[in-house]
Formats: structure tokens, sequence, C-alpha cells
């Protein structure tokens, strides 16, 4: 499960490697997909702390969708709340990632730390309510 093996490849250092190479092949299939003829859905693709960290992560994600001829807004990059709060300039780098027209989630909210008013600085487009935050509301 996610949850066991994702602290295992940030422990082995090869979360930053295991990312890039989800992020490339999510975009590769859907260059293929449309070179088939299928209408294009948006992807999304989950992102580490470690990928988020790199300053030039914008950029990059940017060469992606250019070189498979693709548009932002097939792309959908979701993380964490403790992603957020472990990244020093997250906000930054993901309004730099929704400016290109990308859209962005967190997922899992109401297993960190961050507040309801916290939100309203992020540039977020939706919001993943975790199941365990909700679970028992209104039995």
């Amino acid at each position: 499960p996610p949850a066991r093996f994702i602290p295992v490849a940030e422990e082995c250092g090869l979360i930053v490697a295991l990312g890039e190479q989800i992020l490339e092949k999510s975009l590769r299939q859907l260059a293929s997909w449309h070179e088939a003829g299928f209408p294009l859905p948006s992807v999304s693709v989950n992102l580490s702390a470690r990928q988020l960290e790199r300053q030039d992560f914008p950029q990059h994600v940017a060469r992606l969708l250019k070189r498979y001829r693709l548009e932002p807004r097939h792309l959908e990059l979701e993380i964490t709340e403790s992603v957020i709060m472990a990244t020093e300039d997250a906000v930054n780098i993901l309004a730099e990632l929704r400016a290109q027209g990308i859209r962005l989630s967190i997922d899992d909210f109401g297993t960190g730390y961050s507040s309801l008013s916290y939100l309203r600085q992020l540039p977020v487009q939706v919001l993943k309510v975790d199941r365990s935050f909700i679970l028992g509301i209104g039995k």
C-alpha cells in the first residue's frame, strides 16, 4: 500500500526519481491517447515534498507538457497537507504551476495540521477530504 511504500522510497532516496518517472509516463500515455484520436481526460499525479522542493519544478513540468504537446489543463497535481507544510516555498511553487494552467488539488485533507482558513492562501482548485475525517458523520 502507498502508506508503506512511499516512506520506503523516501528513505532510500528514490522518491524524486520515482515521482519523475510517474509524471513522465502519465504524460506520455496521455499523448499516446491523443495521437490515437481519443478525447483527452485529465490525469492526476501525486507529488512528493522532494519534488516540490525543486525550485525548477514548474519549469520542468512545463517542458514535459511541451515535449508531449499537451495542454496544462490535462494535468492535475495532487499534494497532501504534509507536503505543503514540509516545503518551505510551497505556496509560490504551487502558484507558478497554477499560473501555467495546471490544476492543483489537496489530497487527504483533514489528516494534517492545516486549517480551513489556511486553505484561502493556497492556489488550489480541488479539496479531497480524507475518508477518516468524515467517517462516522451522521451516525
